[in-house]
C-alpha cells in the first residue's frame, strides 16, 4: 500500500512516476492516500496566486489568502467533507 500526501496528489499527472511506481487514473484499490492535513490546506491557500479575478463566485484568491485562522479552518472543514463523500460539488464543475 502507498500513501501519497494530499499535496503531492494535486500535482500528479497521468503516468508520472511516485517512488518509481507509475500511477494512472484507473481505480486502483492497492493504494491509499491519506486525507489532506490542516497544514496541508494552509499551504495550499498560501501559494494562491495573488491579484487574479474570482471564478463564478466571485471570490478572489487575495480574500481567502487574508481571511485569517478562522476562514483556514471552515476552507480545511470543507476539503475534509469533499475527501469523505468523494464527490466534488456540481457547482464545482
Amino acid at each position: 500500500m502507498i500513501f501519497m500526501p494530499f499535496f503531492e496528489l494535486l500535482t500528479v499527472i497521468s503516468g508520472a512516476k511516485y517512488d518509481g511506481i507509475v500511477l494512472t487514473r484507473d481505480n486502483q484499490t492497492d493504494r491509499e492516500i491519506l486525507s489532506p492535513s490542516c497544514k496541508e490546506v494552509r499551504s495550499i491557500i498560501s501559494k494562491l496566486k495573488s491579484n487574479k479575478a474570482g471564478g463564478t463566485d466571485n471570490i478572489i484568491s487575495d480574500l481567502i489568502k487574508q481571511g485569517g485562522r478562522t476562514l483556514k479552518q471552515i476552507t480545511y472543514k470543507l476539503v475534509i467533507k469533499v475527501w469523505e463523500k468523494e464527490q466534488l460539488p456540481s457547482q464545482w464543475n
